[in-house]
């Protein structure tokens, strides 16, 4: 039996559907449906743009496939079996980057998140989302070959955020488009430092940069900026979005347990300054604005987020 505590109501799922369709024409992901209430032969239906990444005939949404119905070729099948299963049998969500291909030979990058719907103990759904994110694995390959990934986290450093970020805000002011930014800081990194040595610390840094890297969204462009510093560029993100991604940041960072070279239990925490773009201001004000909002944060008792 599975955790009630983790099931939604036909309601909540019907609102779950409706949003990932929105995703779905926003940002270019698709969303799919697996219903296990339903027929075999008519168990899964999936939006336009999975379609269209398939290769396949576009049809509505209303339209159910096969339960059997498996677009990817052998190389891809396995992994996605393997989530598919463990989130139907155990009701664990999954979140994957996996390369793929499918039964026509096409390769490419998806990021697909799937969460299970569950009902009187049983997943009876799944509801998730694939978004084709080959542009981003190939930039990110790019730039590991030029040299503009840091080599300790293995994101992007800054003099990458250096060339990236401009171009950004230029974006941003010729769209008429939000932009947003936040700078974070490990807090009392030199007191780990000074107490379990540098090795340790570089640990908590990789672990620190993997943790930023997984919990961005696929347009989020994030990077090490020196020390313990790390940037995130939010492109089309209003401050109100902004600073609920960056508490949520913080509030799942300090539950990470990190394990000293003794052997002891350690919770770290991140302080974050965010900040949307004005119209008026260069890419230097911005920064200039986000750093202060961190040293606000700094001087408040850390473990927290300033937004302005």
């Amino acid at each position: 039996m599975f955790n009630q505590g983790t099931a939604l109501s036909m309601e909540d799922a019907v609102r779950l559907i409706n949003a990932f369709n929105n995703l779905a024409e926003k940002t270019s992901s698709g969303a799919f449906e697996i219903d296990f209430t339903r027929s075999k032969n008519s168990a899964q239906r999936m939006t336009h743009e999975i379609y269209k990444l398939l290769g396949l005939k576009t049809k509505n949404f209303e339209y159910w496939f096969p339960l059997s119905f498996n677009p990817w070729n052998e190389d891809s099948k396995p992994v996605i079996r393997e989530a598919l299963l463990a989130t139907k049998n155990r009701g664990i969500p999954y979140c994957l980057e996996l390369q793929v291909t499918t039964n026509k030979g096409r390769k490419f990058w998806i990021h697909t998140t799937g969460i299970p719907i569950i009902e009187n103990g049983t997943v009876v759904r799944i509801l998730g989302t694939i978004q084709d994110i080959t542009v981003r694995k190939e930039l990110e390959e790019k730039l590991r070959e030029e040299g503009l990934t840091d080599g300790l986290t293995e994101i992007p450093n800054r003099r990458h955020f250096l060339g990236q970020y401009p171009v950004e805000v230029i974006r941003a002011k010729r769209l008429g488009v939000p932009l947003s930014i936040m700078i974070i800081d490990l807090d009392n990194f030199k007191k780990v430092n000074d107490t379990y040595g540098h090795p340790y610390g570089d640990d908590v840094l990789k672990e620190l940069g993997q943790f930023l890297g997984t919990s961005r969204r696929a347009t989020d462009l994030v990077n090490r900026y020196g020390g313990e510093e790390f940037t995130i560029i939010l492109p089309s993100t209003d401050l109100t979005a902004t600073c609920k991604i960056a508490q949520q940041l913080v509030e799942k960072f300090r539950k990470i347990k990190f394990i000293t070279p003794d052997g002891e239990d350690l919770y770290l925490t991140i302080s974050v300054g965010a900040t949307e773009l004005l119209l008026t201001e260069t890419s230097d004000d911005l920064l200039k604005r986000a750093d202060a909002n961190l040293y606000i944060a700094k001087n408040s008792g850390r473990n927290c987020v300033v937004c302005s």
